[in-house]
């Protein structure tokens, strides 16, 4: 009995030394890090393809040369989350994570918004992302893109407009087909790559229908009279297609 009561005796001496230490530790190294002072800022791309609007270095300069530069101040001292609303305040910043590490790192962890399509119209030149976002063109962007030419509403390029590239991206046979798209109010006029012929979309409703009609027409039709017979073939009309003889 005596011999188990010691036991415990022991056994609760040792747990109270435990979590003593575990408590000296926490506050020791907790006043140690908050004192420490941030010597770097590091950045990652969470994009693991190369082809980026924006680099490292060019996030890095960003935060550096504004007014939240970490480097050299105390970790205690420094708002990540006030850097974190500045970095993806950038336009081409999609989401972005900031946080201090134990080794006195500011580290920036980055994800860029990814161009859709390419408007080269009246109203400017910009990229328009996945998400609908209009871009700041970047002439070094070095991946091909649909191109858009025309009047083009800002609100019709960020919704049917990239619905429908996300279509015609999504399908393989017109994602090799069409060239441009050609935008006049809210109509749609399509550039092929073979034939040397325009397609009068019309408005973007049945798109599926419309485009479905056209490739049985190419593979039934223009498969036999050649692909350059016809100067306009038009989508317009519903559950036909009309043709302009060159």
């Amino acid at each position: 009995m005596i011999k188990k009561r010691l036991k415990q005796i022991t056994v609760a001496s040792l747990t109270l030394l435990v979590v003593g230490y575990g408590v000296f530790a926490m506050r020791h190294f907790s006043k140690q890090h908050g004192t420490a002072v941030c010597h770097a800022v590091e950045v990652v791309l969470a994009d693991k393809n190369n082809d980026l609007l924006i680099t490292k270095e060019y996030i890095q300069n960003m935060v550096v040369n504004s007014g939240y530069n970490p480097v050299g101040k105390r970790v205690d001292s420094i708002d990540v989350e006030a850097i974190e609303v500045y970095v993806e305040k950038n336009k081409m910043v999609r989401d972005a994570e900031v946080y201090l590490t134990n080794s006195g790192k500011l580290k920036v962890k980055v994800a860029q918004r990814i161009p859709l399509y390419r408007v080269m119209g009246e109203g400017g030149n910009f990229f328009v992302d996945y998400d609908g976002v209009m871009l700041p063109m970047q002439s070094l962007y070095p991946v091909k893109l649909p191109i858009v030419t025309g009047t083009i509403e800002k609100e019709f390029a960020a919704n049917e407009l990239r619905e429908f590239v996300l279509y015609l991206q999504d399908n393989p046979f017109w994602a090799q087909q069409i060239d441009q798209i050609c935008v006049r109010g809210r109509e749609v006029e399509l550039i092929p790559k073979v034939g040397n012929h325009r397609i009068l979309m019309g408005t973007l409703t049945d798109v599926n229908k419309k485009l479905n009609r056209l490739k049985k027409f190419y593979r039934e039709g223009l498969n036999e009279v050649g692909w350059n017979r016809y100067s306009v073939i038009s989508l317009k009309y519903d559950k036909q297609i009309v043709c302009t003889k060159r």
